[in-house]
């Protein structure tokens, strides 16, 4: 069925959710859509602290317009995870047929920042929508403060075997990456596409990407 979290507010982080030293799993919906929630910390939908944060075999997910606090992180998501916590990556999107992010904002990681450091990776793997002409996974128009106008990511993130992948039009105000900031290893592997459009960083390096460790291979 369909799922929506729409016009939630909190005074701590995680605006619609809010999770800690667990796993969140959602699965085999329609559709599950996070819109303009707005978290009074980190996280403006969801904020997850050592916890995993699991998104499968859903046919939509989009996150659009929530906001984590000006000094916090992860307009849509926070994932401060770890591999104690859960049996598999602490954010994971597995299986699902479309992914949007958009107008997400947050200080650190418009749309999405994950913790965890060199030990942890985070995974988006084998999201593979119907129309190969469309992206699988979107990221567009998110804004952060500080790093990473879509993605900020301080454990390692893979994108593994999945549709077309695009970045629109992210912001980033300072330091690095207007839309991904990576301090671990960035690896895109084996997708049906990757595209950085129009992204850009007002003051500070790298207007896609901002990396310590990066490759893309085998993109068909």
């Amino acid at each position: 069925g369909n799922v929506l979290f729409r016009d939630n507010k909190s005074y701590n982080g995680g605006g619609a959710v809010a999770i800690k030293n667990t796993e969140l799993t959602i699965q085999d919906n329609k559709s599950i859509t996070f819109e303009e929630n707005v978290g009074g910390g980190s996280g403006g939908a969801i904020n997850a602290l050592n916890s995993g944060v699991h998104f499968k075999n859903n046919d939509s997910v989009v996150f659009e317009s929530n906001t984590a606090n000006k000094n916090g992180s992860g307009g849509a998501l926070n994932v401060e995870g770890g591999p104690s916590y859960t049996s598999e990556a602490p954010l994971l999107f597995e299986g699902n047929k479309s992914i949007v992010f958009s107008s997400n904002i947050a200080a650190w990681g418009g749309a999405i920042h994950v913790g965890g450091g060199s030990s942890t990776r985070h995974l988006f793997q084998n999201n593979v929508g119907d129309d190969s002409t469309k992206a699988s996974i979107l990221f567009k128009g998110n804004q952060a403060y500080y790093h990473g106008g879509a993605i900020y990511a301080e454990g390692n993130l893979s994108f593994l075997n999945n549709g077309l992948i695009e970045f629109i039009d992210n912001e980033n105000s300072e330091y690095g990456g207007g839309a991904v900031s990576c301090y671990c290893d960035l690896i895109f592997d084996g997708n049906d596409g990757l595209r950085f459009t129009g992204n850009k960083i007002a003051n500070g390096s790298g207007g896609a990407i901002y990396c310590g460790r990066f490759s893309i291979t085998n993109t068909k």
